[in-house]
């Protein structure tokens, strides 16, 4: 009998209701609890994310505008000699390219009058890029000067 019922009392666990949780004599805060300096932790934490969020939303709209302004611009770059001139817009974009004074150049040296423009024009369009960049980052308060 005694082995029947080591055997039963298992199982019967089962169907018993569950027992009620005991009671912690510590006290639970909504937000964490006061913290030094102000609100609670996790109040805080969702400003924090909800101004991240903002910041982000404001960085995409200002570059998409950048973009736009970047793509309009052109910079024109030119030979050593000034035989050839390349431009450029502010995203290292080719659009044109000229030799009026070609007339009497080897091809390597109007190959080399071509790079040497093309250089010129992106130089000064990675230039202008990175100033509108960094005035962008400084505008939303990301700094700027470390680019």
């Amino acid at each position: 009998m005694v082995r029947v019922l080591s055997l039963l009392l298992p199982g019967a666990a089962a169907f018993m209701a569950p027992a009620p949780a005991p009671q912690t004599l510590t006290r639970h805060h909504l937000f964490g609890g006061k913290k030094e300096g102000g609100g609670g932790g996790a109040l805080g934490n969702v400003a924090g994310v909800m101004d991240q969020f903002k910041k982000a939303q404001e960085i995409a709209k200002k570059s998409q505008e950048l973009q736009t302004e970047l793509a309009a611009a052109e910079f024109e770059g030119a030979s050593a000699d000034g035989a050839v001139t390349f431009k450029m817009n502010g995203q290292q974009q080719p659009v044109s390219a000229a030799a009026p004074g070609f007339d009497g150049k080897s091809a390597e040296d109007l190959s080399k009058a071509f790079s040497e423009a093309m250089a010129d024009a992106q130089a000064k369009s990675l230039a202008a890029m990175n100033e509108k960049m960094q005035a962008l980052y400084a505008s939303v308060g990301l700094g700027g000067a470390g680019m």
